[in-house]
C-alpha cells in the first residue's frame, strides 16, 4: 500500500510540474505575442476578473464537494453519485446566471469599451470552469487523485501550438477567444474517468438542505483561506490600473512566475503532512500536536527563507530570461521583474498561511485561519490605497503584499503555538532569517552591479546562477547542523 501511494504522489508530482512547464510556455509565448500593452491591459483585468475568481471559486467548491460527497461514499456508490448530481447541478445553475449576467453587462458596455467586449468572451466559460472542478471532484472520491495534476495538460498544449504557430498574426480578442473555449479541453481531459467509472450525469435540484448547507459553507471557507494571495493580487491588479499602460500586465507576468513556483513547493509538502495531520490531531494531546506541527513548519520555512532571498533578489534578470523578447520590451520586463521581486519576499507569509491554516483544519478549527485571511485581505486594501496616493508604484504596491503576507503568516503562527514554551526553534528561525536577509541584500547588489541591459539570456543565466550557487552553498554549510538533525528524523 505503501509503495502504491508513494507511486500515486509521484506520478501527481510529475504531471503537476509537467503542466506548469507547459503553462510557463505558454505565457512566455503570449508575452511575445502581444507584450505589454493597453490591449493586454484590458484582457488581463478581464480575465482576472472572470476566470481568475472561478477557477479560485471553482477549486473551493471542488474541496467542499470532495467532503460532502466522501462522507455519502460509505453508504454506496448510487448515493455519493446522486449526492454529486445534486451539488453539479445546483452550481452549474449558479455558474450559469453568472455567466449570463456578465455577458449581459458586457454586451451593453458596462464595463467601459476597452473592457467590455473581454468580459463577455471570457464570461462564456464560466459554466465549463465550474463543471469541470465538480466533475474531477466526484473522481478524486472514487480515487483518481491523477486527474488534478493532468487537467490542464491538453488545454496548455493547444494553446502553446496556437501562439507558436499564429503568435505573431493574431489579435488579442482572438486569443482571447481561444483562451476561453480552451477550456473545454479541460473538461475532455475527464473522459477516461467518464468512461473507466460508467458515470452518467443526472440533473436535480432536489439537493438536502443540510447537504447544501454543509457545501456552501465549507466551500466559502475554504476560498478565503486558500486565497489569501489571490485576493491580495486581484487588489493589487485593480490598483494598477491606474497607474499607466502596461502596469496590470506586469502585475499578471509576475503572479504567472510567483503562484507555480510557491505552489509548486508548498502544495508538494502540505499533500503530504496535512494527511498526518489529520491523524496526529486525534492521536496525541493538544500541545504534543502543536509541536509536531511546529517542527515541520520550521524546518519548511528554513527552506523556504532562501529561496526567497534567492528569486526575489535576481527577479528582473529571471524575468528577462524568461519573458523578453518580441513585443515585450525590456521596460516591461523590468517592471514585471521588480514586481515579481517584491512579490518573492512574500512566499514564506504564503507557506506559514497555507500550513498554519492546514494545521486548524486538522482541528475543525476554520474560525481562526478565515479571520487571519480576511483582516488580511482588508489591510493589504488600505495599505495599496494609501502607497498608491502617495504615488510611490508598482513595486511598492507589491511590497505591501509581501508585508501584509508575512505579517498574517507570523500571527497565524502565533495563534497557533500560543501556550507552548521552552521550544528552540525560534532561534532557528532568527538564524536562518538573518542570513537570508544577508544573502539577499548581497545578492540583489550584485545584481545590479554585474548585470546590465545588453546582456543576452545566456550572459543574465551565469551571471547570477554563480553567485546564488555559491550563496545556497553558504547557507547550507551554516546550517548543516540543523539540516543533518532533520534528515536524521525523517528517517526514523
Amino acid at each position: 500500500m505503501q509503495k502504491t501511494a508513494v507511486r500515486s504522489i509521484s506520478l501527481v508530482a510529475l504531471l503537476t510540474v509537467t503542466a506548469k512547464a507547459l503553462g510557463m510556455l505558454r505565457d512566455i509565448l503570449q508575452a511575445r505575442a502581444f507584450g505589454a500593452g493597453a490591449q493586454m491591459d484590458a484582457y488581463t483585468s478581464a480575465s482576472n476578473f472572470t476566470v481568475y475568481i472561478f477557477s479560485a471559486c471553482a477549486y473551493a467548491l471542488c474541496i467542499a464537494a470532495v467532503a460532502v460527497v466522501g462522507r455519502k461514499l460509505p453508504c454506496g456508490r448510487p448515493a455519493a453519485q446522486a449526492a454529486a448530481d445534486r451539488l453539479i447541478s445546483v452550481c452549474l445553475c449558479a455558474a450559469c446566471a453568472v455567466a449570463a449576467v456578465l455577458v449581459l453587462l458586457g454586451a451593453f458596455g458596462v464595463f467601459g469599451s476597452a473592457l467590455s467586449p473581454y468580459m463577455v468572451i471570457l464570461s462564456l466559460s464560466l459554466p465549463v470552469i465550474v463543471l469541470t472542478y465538480m466533475f474531477m471532484a466526484y473522481f478524486q472520491v472514487l480515487g483518481h487523485y491523477s486527474v488534478q495534476g493532468s487537467l490542464s495538460l491538453l488545454y496548455n498544449i493547444a494553446l502553446c501550438l496556437v501562439l507558436f504557430v499564429w503568435g505573431g498574426r493574431m489579435s488579442v480578442p482572438v486569443f482571447a477567444a481561444c483562451m476561453s473555449g480552451a477550456w473545454l479541453l479541460q473538461l475532455a481531459t475527464l473522459v477516461p474517468c467518464f468512461a473507466k467509472e460508467r458515470y452518467r450525469f443526472r440533473f436535480s435540484l432536489k439537493a438536502e438542505r443540510g447537504e447544501l448547507v454543509t457545501f456552501l459553507k465549507t466551500a466559502a471557507a475554504t476560498l478565503f483561506t486558500t486565497s489569501a494571495f489571490l485576493l491580495c493580487y486581484l487588489c493589487d491588479s485593480a490598483q494598477s490600473a491606474f497607474m499607466g499602460e502596461g502596469v496590470v500586465t506586469a502585475f499578471s507576468y509576475a503572479d504567472k512566475l510567483f503562484t507555480p513556483l510557491v505552489t509548486t513547493i508548498i502544495y508538494s509538502i502540505s499533500a503530504v503532512m496535512f494527511p498526518r495531520w489529520s491523524e496526529k490531531s486525534r492521536t496525541l494531546e493538544p500541545e504534543q500536536y502543536r509541536r509536531y506541527v511546529l517542527r515541520a513548519v520550521v524546518n519548511t520555512v528554513m527552506f523556504m527563507l532562501p529561496v526567497s532571498a534567492v528569486v526575489a533578489a535576481f527577479g528582473v534578470p529571471v524575468v528577462r530570461v524568461l519573458f523578453e523578447g518580441g513585443s515585450f520590451s525590456l521596460q516591461s520586463a523590468t517592471l514585471a521583474g521588480q514586481v515579481f521581486s517584491c512579490y518573492a519576499l512574500g512566499m514564506v507569509g504564503f507557506a506559514l498561511l497555507d500550513l498554519v491554516s492546514k494545521a486548524f483544519y486538522a482541528q475543525d478549527r476554520i474560525k481562526t485561519p478565515l479571520i487571519v485571511n480576511l483582516s488580511a485581505f482588508a489591510v493589504n486594501l488600505l495599505l495599496n490605497w494609501f502607497v498608491s496616493s502617495l504615488g510611490w508604484g508598482a513595486p511598492a504596491v507589491a511590497a505591501c503584499t509581501a508585508l501584509v503576507l508575512t505579517a498574517a503568516g507570523a500571527v497565524m503562527t502565533c495563534l497557533f503555538a500560543k501556550g507552548i514554551k521552552g521550544e528552540p526553534m525560534l532561534s532557528l528561525i532568527v538564524k536562518s532569517a538573518v542570513l537570508s536577509g544577508v544573502m539577499f541584500i548581497v545578492l540583489h547588489l550584485l545584481s545590479g552591479t554585474v548585470t546590465n541591459p545588453t546582456d543576452g539570456k545566456i550572459m543574465l543565466i551565469v551571471k547570477c546562477a554563480a553567485p546564488g550557487i555559491a550563496a545556497a552553498a553558504v547557507y547550507i554549510l551554516l546550517m548543516w547542523k540543523h539540516i543533518r538533525k532533520t534528515v536524521k528524523e525523517g528517517e526514523k
